[in-house]
């Protein structure tokens, strides 16, 4: 995020960032995105998503200063999971 001001996990440097989601498989989208600028210069992103129904599940995968996660100053994790509308 960017701000006028510095706090946790925002920062007043300008951030560019965009991702695209393939749905080759319609209940198993993939997906990737890369962003530059920010207090990080430069990350990129792979996750993967799986919806049911109602039910759906999300990973991802973020590498900070580099394209692989094992080459990078560090690596990003996030889940989620929702049931309902």
């Amino acid at each position: 995020m960017q701000s006028f001001s510095e706090a946790p996990g925002v920062g007043s440097n300008m951030l560019l960032a965009f991702g695209t989601e393939f749905k080759g498989i319609k209940f198993l989208p993939l997906r990737a995105g890369f962003a530059v600028g920010g207090n990080s210069q430069f990350m990129t992103g792979l996750g993967l998503g799986l919806k049911i129904g109602a039910f759906s599940m999300n990973w991802a995968l973020q590498s900070y200063k580099s394209l692989l996660p094992a080459s990078g100053s560090g690596i990003g994790l996030g889940f989620d999971m929702t049931i309902g509308m």
